[in-house]
């Protein structure tokens, strides 16, 4: 459940906290404080009350011999995470759902949670509650996804996690829903996840979810196309050819446990996550094939979709050659300060939203969106750092920028960016309206959108996100007809699911596409 329950850079300050007295009180999971039962694919809900404005650290166990008390031994950790009183965007976890900093936390979500035995904990300064429940098979799945995981030698292969993760929207729900299911794996590495699936076109991601760092998990990830019965989904483990290992540490410079991270190339044809373990440390190894002596860089994952209470920290690294072992540390700063400003094409407001970062070099960076009328921005940064490079990513190809330095409480910065004319048309006019699909896809980072257009139009092509957001508009404005081809450049975008649409005259169209990092 990568998603929803992924520990996030969040853990270093809770751990940090001394309330005295501090708890989490009056705790219910799925409406009992001892025990309780549901199949695979029920909702899962609990309850909490805790200080105002404070969070609980959230464990969920597999309880691997069933006798309801955590043994870390022999029991395993499925996730791990920060949940906060208020905080509805759960960029430090999964969000409290009532959405109010009133010292009751609520959590209530559908999750194909492996059949199993578990144990939920929920503590704050090592005060808390425990609850054990059993999760049962789903009863008519229609749907399996199976294979073999082959861990690396001398590790054992029962009870590794494999995972599917829904990638598209479901159109009898009325929109997308994320979806995860998970499966244990056998003595012998078998396993197979049972799942409901909105349609059988649907793209499921599958992976494995243990870290057998440096080891390196061959495929990272199997996208398939959901029907009653996949097999033969099968990962394997090889040995690094090389390896980057650091700490992940907060800006008081105390490590942070469960931090995400990924390593990416320069190239954009490589990429990789992991995760720091109970010690702030991470290790991740990298192929021989990969080796290729372009430069990479090194980042924390964001706290959601914007930043908000943190930075993502990032490092620039050299060409990596095989049997190197680099060893870098990446600090997480907290958001206490902001840049304010405007956005301006060719001195009016855009109209559309734009994608904005601030950039501390080799350190750390921000996001944030521009408003979709006025250009307005706010960019949560940190005072810590010296400057900053305001950056607009992912421009349509005919708008131009150059980067603006400025410094944490600046306010009024105005972004420039030029409108230029330049277009890719083909020869010929086509017969008649199409949007086509965009190729490569799925693509990393960059795919090319083609279109024809029958007859001269207004145009405008936009990118938008799963739920429906607008992120970016590579096109607003008339063209002749002919056949064109905007080149979308997504390195600054998360891997996942976009649509772009195509509006000509009163024309229509939209296509799906998938960005794997």
């Amino acid at each position: 459940m990568k998603l929803l329950l992924s520990c996030s850079i969040g853990l270093a300050v809770l751990l940090s906290w001394s309330l005295a007295g501090a708890q989490v009180t009056n705790l219910t999971v799925n409406g009992s404080s001892s025990s309780f039962t549901l199949a695979s694919g029920d909702p899962v809900s609990w309850d909490f009350d805790i200080p105002n404005g404070q969070g609980a650290l959230v464990t969920i166990w597999f309880d691997l011999n069933g006798n309801g008390t955590v043994e870390p031994g022999t029991d395993k950790v499925f996730a791990q995470f920060i949940q906060t009183d208020g905080d509805s965007n759960g960029g430090n976890g999964p969000p409290d759902m009532d959405g109010i900093v009133n010292g009751h936390v609520t959590f209530n979500q559908p999750i194909g949670l492996a059949p199993s035995k578990y144990i939920l904990t929920f503590t704050h300064n090592s005060v808390g509650g425990t609850v054990v429940g059993t999760v049962t098979p789903l009863v008519s799945p229609n749907g399996t996804i199976s294979g073999t995981v082959t861990p690396p030698t001398g590790k054992e292969k029962r009870n590794i996690v494999v995972e599917a993760s829904q990638l598209t929207d479901s159109s009898n729900q009325g929109g997308h829903k994320e979806v995860f299911w998970d499966a244990l794996a056998d003595s012998t590495g078998f396993y197979t996840i049972d799942l409901h699936s909105d349609s059988s076109t649907t793209f499921w991601r599958v992976s494995v979810s243990d870290n057998f760092a440096p080891s390196i998990a061959s495929p990272a990830e199997a996208i398939v196309v959901l029907h009653a019965a996949l097999t033969g989904i099968n990962f394997s483990y090889t040995s690094p050819a090389a390896q980057v290992t650091g700490f992940v540490y907060n800006d008081n410079m105390v490590a942070i446990p469960n931090a995400s991270l990924y390593i990416g190339s320069d190239s954009g044809n490589f990429s990789r996550g992991s995760q720091t373990d109970g010690n702030g440390f991470f290790t991740i190894g990298l192929q021989a094939s990969e080796l290729n002596g372009q430069g990479w860089h090194l980042q924390t994952s964001t706290d959601g979709n914007w930043t908000t209470t943190t930075l993502q920290a990032n490092r620039e690294l050299p060409p990596i050659n095989p049997g190197d072992s680099l060893h870098r540390n990446l600090i997480v700063y907290t958001a206490n300060s902001q840049i304010e400003g405007y956005v301006r094409v060719n001195g009016a407001a855009p109209g559309f939203p734009m994608y904005i970062v601030a950039i501390s070099p080799d350190t750390a960076q921000a996001n944030t969106s521009s408003d979709s009328v006025t250009g307005h921005f706010i960019i949560p940064v940190s005072n810590k750092l010296s400057g900053y490079s305001l950056n607009i990513f992912n421009l349509p190809f005919n708008y131009g920028f150059g980067a603006v330095s400025a410094q944490a409480g600046d306010t009024g910065r105005i972004l420039n960016v030029i409108l230029s004319s330049v277009v890719e048309r083909g020869s010929g006019v086509p017969s008649g309206f199409a949007l086509h699909q965009n190729y490569p896809n799925p693509f990393n980072p960059t795919t090319g959108i083609r279109y024809d257009l029958p007859k001269a139009s207004y145009v405008t092509l936009t990118v938008f996100s799963v739920l429906g957001e607008e992120v970016t508009r590579l096109w607003d404005g008339q063209q002749e007809a002919g056949t064109y081809t905007v080149r979308f450049d997504a390195s600054a975008f998360p891997s996942g699911v976009y649509f772009y649409r195509l509006t000509a005259g009163s024309s229509v169209a939209t296509q799906k596409m998938v960005l794997m990092k």
